[in-house]
C-alpha cells in the first residue's frame, strides 16, 4: 500500500461495469494478495456508466481504503473508462499506450499483452 504522500510503486486500474456482486470481495481479495508483495500500490476503479450500485461501492471502498480511488465515467465504455483510470494514476507510466498493460515490477517496467 502506498504511504500517504508518496508516488506508489505500481498501479492497478480495473474497469468496472455493474459489478456490484462481486465488486467488494474482488477488491477485499486483491488487496489480501498485494499485501504480500515488497511494492507500494494504488487500486483505481475505473467505473463506467452502471446501472446498479457498482459507483456506490467504489465510493464506499475508496473513502475506506487509502490505496483505493475510483473515476466515474457516464457512458458504459470500456475503453474510454480504461484511458480515464490511467489518466488518473500516480505512479510513472510511460505515455502513449497502445493497448492493455500491466505492470511487470519484477522486470522493472511495463508489459504489453
Amino acid at each position: 500500500m502506498a504511504e500517504p504522500n508518496t508516488v506508489p510503486s505500481i498501479s492497478i486500474v480495473i474497469p468496472v461495469f455493474n459489478e456490484e456482486a462481486i465488486l467488494r470481495a474482488a477488491i477485499l481479495d486483491l488487496r489480501d494478495r498485494l499485501s504480500f508483495l515488497p511494492w507500494s500500490y494504488e487500486i483505481v476503479i475505473a467505473e463506467n456508466g452502471s446501472t446498479d450500485r457498482t459507483l456506490e461501492i467504489a465510493t464506499e471502498l475508496a473513502a475506506h481504503f487509502g490505496e483505493l480511488r475510483y473515476r466515474h465515467t457516464i457512458e458504459p465504455n470500456y475503453g474510454k473508462a480504461l484511458r480515464e483510470g490511467i489518466r488518473w494514476i500516480s505512479s510513472s507510466v510511460p505515455k502513449p499506450w497502445r493497448g492493455p498493460w500491466t505492470a511487470a515490477p519484477t522486470s522493472g517496467g511495463l508489459v504489453q499483452w
